[in-house]
């Protein structure tokens, strides 16, 4: 019996290690691997061989001290001869291509590389390089594609493609764009600030960059209210320039925001603050068809506003009234229709402005001031009419009372008339009919008052001594009458 068991033992161990023989090589360990079939330690499917955990059939081993048929397993020193070796158990296990046109999978514990599909397009593009990557036989290839447009980033450059080569072109000029401070693109693909000064808050442009408002860019900017001119920072506007107000212009008005010529030396007068004694620019008619011009304003004597008509001059010496040198040089009937001499100067002799010049200017209230800065002589000439003032323009013959000897005698000027009254005072106090007094005749200027108007026979009538201004000599005056001096006469308009 015991024997019978004993041939069992050793027939099943013997079944044992045939079966583990004919086990497909899957496991990690056995196979055809270095440490035997089926096992790390011999044959039989388990990690310690068949049937126990050292050998088939025994806790030692079938046989032998350490397993069926050798030391350390069936058949050889390791094992069994095991089953083929697993290349992986799914994709991740094996090699990656380097393009994605070709797959790897784990098939049967094998890596297999399959070609994707000709024409398949290639996930990973390069945006803007006008070309487009498919798969043809496994690999990537290129093909041009002009609507792959490039994109500098730039707003003053375009992108193209010709036949898949990208290129980039500068728009034109003035194209908009943003960058920085930048608005506008200058034609060679920079975004700069300005192109021209319409493009700036100051409206000057220099180097691209917008310049801050300056008294001295030539254009009307910041807080100016005419060209460089004008308003708390720049100098003060000449006539013609925009103002905001008198403050604005130099010694002008400021009427409907430009500054203009004052109508008269009284006008701008008005200026606060009231501007010096000095030449000004002045237009009579303001926007007629005379022109304006210079004139010498006297801004202090009497109230100031005076205009500077003409400049006489006397000389001290006297000739016989009956002399015909006396009369020599007259000056014509049309000396007061011209300009002579310098009139903007109170210091040159014998000069004058065409008087018809200020006819606009003249009204109820117009004063005609006859002085000399000699003598303390003035007379204030009033109650002119426009009409009385186109006498200047011509000579009229008037009846003279101081004698047989004069006759009638040919007068110039708004004089010798039954509306113009003269004074010594500018308040225009004790008036008198002015008759001769301040006309010009027969080569006389009468600047005191004549027999007839009251100061019977060279007296003294209240108005001062009269001063008889005449041409004794072409270009030169002399006192005709009873006083005489060396001095400048003028005649002042206001």
């Amino acid at each position: 019996m015991r024997e019978n068991l004993q041939e069992f033992g050793r027939g099943l161990a013997v079944i044992l290690i045939a079966a583990s023989a004919f086990t497909p090589g899957c496991a990690a360990e056995g196979g055809s691997s270095s440490q035997g079939g089926g096992s790390s330690q011999g044959g039989g499917g388990t990690s310690q061989g068949g049937g126990s955990s050292q050998g088939g059939g025994s806790s030692q081993g079938g046989g032998t001290s350490q397993g069926g048929g050798s030391s350390q397993g069936g058949g050889s020193s390791q094992g069994g001869s095991g089953g083929t070796a697993c290349e992986c158990m799914d994709a991740s296990a094996c090699p990656q291509p380097d393009t994605a046109c070709t797959l790897v999978e784990c098939v049967a514990c094998a890596c297999v590389a399959t070609p994707v599909a000709d024409g398949t397009p290639v996930a990973a593009q390069t945006p803007g390089d006008c070309q487009f990557i498919v798969c043809t036989g496994g690999t990537e290839a290129s093909i041009a594609d002009d609507k792959d447009i490039p994109d500098d980033m730039n707003d003053c450059t375009a992108g193209t493609c010709t036949a898949g080569v990208p290129m980039t072109t500068p728009l034109k000029e003035g194209n908009p764009c943003k960058l920085g401070n930048g608005k506008y693109c200058d034609g060679l693909a920079g975004c700069v600030e300005c192109l021209e000064g319409g493009n700036c808050a100051s409206l000057v442009c220099k180097n691209t960059l917008c310049q801050v408002p300056a008294c001295n860019d030539g254009v009307k900017n910041g807080v100016e209210t005419g060209v460089d001119c004008g308003g708390p920072t720049c100098t003060k506007c000449a006539i013609g320039q925009g103002c905001g107000a008198d403050a604005d212009c130099v010694n002008a008005k400021c009427l409907g925001a430009v500054c203009t010529a004052g109508k008269d030396c009284q006008q701008l007068a008005t200026i606060v603050p009231k501007p010096p004694t000095g030449v000004y620019t002045i237009d009579p008619d303001g926007a007629g068809v005379g022109a304006a011009f210079s004139a010498y304003c006297d801004m202090d004597t009497d109230g100031g506003g005076w205009t500077l008509l003409a400049t006489l001059k006397s000389s001290n010496f006297i000739l016989p009234k009956d002399d015909p040198a006396a009369w020599a040089g007259a000056w014509s009937d049309d000396w007061w229709t011209k300009k002579h001499g310098t009139p903007t100067d109170p210091l040159v002799s014998f000069s004058n402005h065409d008087m018809r010049a200020f006819k606009p200017l003249v009204n109820a209230v117009t004063l005609l001031r006859a002085s000399t800065p000699g003598v303390a002589l003035k007379r204030f000439h009033f109650g002119f009419t426009q009409a009385d003032w186109d006498l200047w323009n011509q000579s009229r013959q008037v009846q003279h009372s101081m004698g047989a000897q004069f006759g009638t005698v040919n007068v110039i000027g708004p004089f010798w008339l039954a509306n113009v009254l003269v004074s010594g005072s500018v308040n225009k106090t004790d008036p008198k009919l002015a008759a001769f007094n301040g006309s010009w005749a027969e080569g006389t200027f009468y600047l005191g008052s004549a027999p007839g108007a009251g100061d019977m026979a060279y007296l003294p009538d209240g108005l001062g001594l009269r001063y008889h201004v005449g041409t004794n000599l072409a270009g030169q005056f002399g006192f005709v009458a009873n006083s005489r001096v060396d001095a400048r006469w003028h005649l002042w308009l206001r």
